[in-house]
């Protein structure tokens, strides 16, 4: 219990209700009440006959109901970011679009949230959310360089090398002849050995495709 003077107590007019212990006489007692939207019983207040200190103890004030939610008006939205509605589907594990009501961390935020209601206004209690921190994502690591062959030295009027630009150890690709040219195509192989020696460059394996002219073009215009 606390020790004041026979006069009102010093309390939070937000929550208590001392009004009938202003003028307190010795002898006489009041009563503490809790103020809407708080609820629970009222506790005593005693004036000894000396008239010198009152003893009195705190009622046990709750909020009824639940606390209010701040609304858009209020500006008070910053109160929600880190925070998310906890979805009904996550809840019973069925497909929902409803919310449970309940509170949860948000995407990239982590911990248990805790309610608090707080003042938000003089005389206004708020919902306020706590406990949900930002959780830095952890960086990337590093990629390898990505390992390619090289393409051969080859006559570009003759030898069409574009399906084996950007081969990876271990594949293959056909080297062609270029028209008016024919030929068969030979295979290009990047060896597999390259990326276990952990080799940055290494040239294609290749033989030269036989690449010949059916029938020489007479020249336009004939000279």
């Amino acid at each position: 219990q606390n020790l004041l003077r026979c006069r009102a107590p010093s309390l939070d007019l937000c929550m208590f209700n001392a009004s009938s212990c202003h003028n307190l006489q010795p002898g006489s007692s009041c009563e503490l009440r809790c103020l809407p939207p708080f609820f629970g019983s009222p506790t005593v207040v005693h004036c000894p006959a000396n008239g010198v200190n009152s003893y009195w103890s705190l009622p046990h004030c709750q909020l009824l109901g639940n606390c209010p939610e701040p609304a858009a008006s209020t500006g008070k939205l910053s109160w929600l970011q880190g925070y998310t509605r906890l979805a009904a589907a996550d809840a019973i594990g069925k497909d929902s679009n409803e919310s449970t009501g309940a509170w949860q961390c948000a995407k990239g935020y982590a911990g248990m949230v805790v309610e608090h209601c707080s003042y938000i206004a003089p005389c206004v209690f708020g919902l306020s959310l706590s406990g949900c921190t930002f959780q830095e994502s952890p960086p990337m690591p590093a990629r390898s360089p990505r390992l390619t062959c090289t393409l051969p030295a080859g006559d570009p009027c003759r030898i069409d090398l574009s399906r084996c630009e950007g081969v990876q150890p271990g594949m293959t690709c056909e080297v062609h002849c270029k028209l008016p040219f024919v030929g068969h195509p030979t295979v290009a192989v990047c060896p597999a050995s390259m990326a276990i020696a952990g080799q940055q460059q290494q040239q294609l394996v290749w033989s030269l495709p036989q690449c010949n002219l059916e029938k020489c073009v007479d020249p336009q215009p004939v000279p």
